[in-house]
């Protein structure tokens, strides 16, 4: 029951302090803190665990991250050098939107009972379609405009336009709906997973993220047989890697206006282009992870050309690669990390932190259960822990 409540804690924080606040005020870092106090508990339980018992340890793979991330702080300490600057707290915190979601996922996949983590999903989902329609920041959906028909004879799907759109929320929809399609597929034990499944679709829709959306329709015609397949024979890991890796490149050159004009591409790309621009005026500077944004005032929204520009190209390799290790050579959660990766490159996901905490969730969920025979389980994610 602890782990139900302390997580229902980091949600409805997350939650309140995002459907409120605009994410440069102090009072909305409430949720890096305290996802990095559940952090410090899960490495606690974990220590004391490995004390205490020969408890098999599933998901070993995401603790690779902790390497990543002295890698970036390494690389960071030499580029703020290179310029004659110091290490800012911004590289610390750029760090940890991808370093504890995955630490966190590693304490559920291990410490967590199915049937808990079944549960603080669907609380999760709640609580988000209850900020979905009340939260202060994004209005346009209360409701009060939700159900009006101008509103919804307003929506142009051709441009991408619709009042129900969601910037906060759509990641997170889509990550749950990926997360119940799965667990209604793939167990049959628990009736309720797919009513959340078909909730947690709609929400995504009506976030209105246009990737997401044609994610969410791709796995719902082909998701059942992409979970059915067997893993990878071969090693995929090195060619998916390169493949963004060489993704990232053209698309920097893409944004640059080397292949096509400023304005198309500015067109194309929601505007994009223009913080890569204030960039560009400033000889893009970088003293370290996250600091184009001090720099230019703004957030580059292309978190791959992020790390690729402000570190290097062998940051972004291993940063992907680790990634696609976590997923193993299970078919489904690579395909949602491919997905994750090709809006890290258009987009932005990271400062989202709590789809990131799903998102692996998701992952590790979906490799260690494809691993593991149900009934022959006495310990670790699927072991029905007492609560």
């Amino acid at each position: 029951m602890i782990d139900i409540i302390l997580f229902f804690i980091y949600v409805t924080v997350y939650a309140t302090v995002v459907s409120i606040y605009d994410f440069g005020q102090p009072i909305a870092n409430l949720r890096y803190y305290v996802l990095f106090f559940l952090c410090i508990l899960s490495a606690i339980v974990y220590l004391v665990s490995k004390k205490t018992n020969d408890k098999k340890i599933f998901g070993k793979e995401n603790l690779y991250l902790i390497i990543v991330s002295l890698i970036f702080l390494i690389f960071s300490y030499i580029k703020a050098s290179s310029v004659s600057m110091s290490l800012n707290l911004r590289t610390f915190v750029q760090i940890s939107l991808f370093l504890l979601p995955t630490l966190y996922s590693f304490y559920a996949v291990n410490f967590i009972s199915k049937k808990n983590i079944y549960t603080i999903l669907k609380i999760t989902l709640i609580i988000l379609i209850v900020t979905y329609f009340f939260g202060m920041r994004e209005i346009k959906h209360n409701l009060f405009e939700f159900f009006k028909l101008s509103n919804w004879l307003s929506i142009d799907y051709f441009h991408s336009i619709s009042f129900t759109e969601s910037h906060d929320w759509a990641e997170t929809f889509l990550q749950l709906f990926l997360f119940f399609f799965f667990a209604y597929h793939k167990d049959k034990s628990d009736k309720s997973l797919k009513k959340y499944c078909i909730t947690s679709l709609i929400f995504t829709l009506l976030a209105f993220k246009r990737l997401g959306m044609l994610f969410a329709i791709f796995i719902c015609f082909f998701g059942k047989k992409i979970i059915d397949k067997k893993d990878f024979k071969k090693s995929h890991k090195i060619i998916l890697t390169t493949v963004f890796c060489i993704s990232t490149i053209l698309y920097l050159s893409f944004m640059k206006g080397e292949t096509f004009d400023y304005n198309t591409v500015f067109n194309l790309t929601s505007g994009r282009n223009w913080k890569l621009k204030m960039w560009e005026m400033k000889g893009y500077l970088s003293y370290g992870y996250g600091t184009s944004m001090l720099v230019t005032g703004k957030y580059l929204e292309m978190d791959l050309v992020e790390i690729y520009m402000e570190l290097n190209i062998f940051c972004l390799i291993i940063f992907i690669y680790s990634y696609f290790n976590i997923c193993k050579k299970n078919i489904y959660a690579n395909v949602i990390m491919i997905y994750v990766l090709a809006n890290m490159l258009t987009s932005s996901s990271l400062p989202w932190q709590i789809s990131w905490v799903i998102m692996m969730i998701n992952v590790s969920f979906i490799v260690n259960f494809d691993s593991i025979n149900g009934n022959s389980i006495k310990k670790g994610l699927l072991y029905e822990q007492k609560s």
